[in-house]
């Protein structure tokens, strides 16, 4: 009997101790596997926000676009008004010169016409 106890005692406390490794071992794994997955978890976080900081960058400089295209229209639309009124000046200057022109057209026309009649 004492030697079965002899041979039993170190075969139970192997048995035993094995157990206690596989339960420590195992709950160390579960341990790290949450851990692993909070990490995960703050990781995926960071990398939203990053994606959510370049949005905000890209959003800033388009709106900064916008800015400067609308100062740029409006500049142009400033141009095209200044263009716009001297060709109009232009028109108004050139109707004026035709209606001149075309009153010292009749006035040769009627001295034309009239010298025709009276027989030259």
């Amino acid at each position: 009997m004492d030697q079965l106890l002899a041979i039993l005692i170190p075969a139970m406390t192997a048995i035993i101790a094995a157990g206690l490794t596989y339960l420590t071992t195992r709950h160390n794994t579960h341990r790290q596997e949450q851990a692993d997955v909070m990490s995960g978890y703050a990781q995926l976080c960071d990398d939203l926000r990053s994606m959510i900081d370049l949005n905000n960058a890209e959003i800033t400089r388009l709106r900064q676009e916008i800015v400067a295209l609308r100062a740029q229209v409006e500049a142009e639309r400033e141009t095209w008004r200044r263009e716009r009124e001297a060709l109009q000046a232009r028109i108004t200057e050139l109707e004026t010169i035709n209606a001149r022109l075309e009153k010292q057209l009749a006035a040769l026309q009627a001295r034309a016409n009239q010298k025709e009649q009276h027989g030259g």
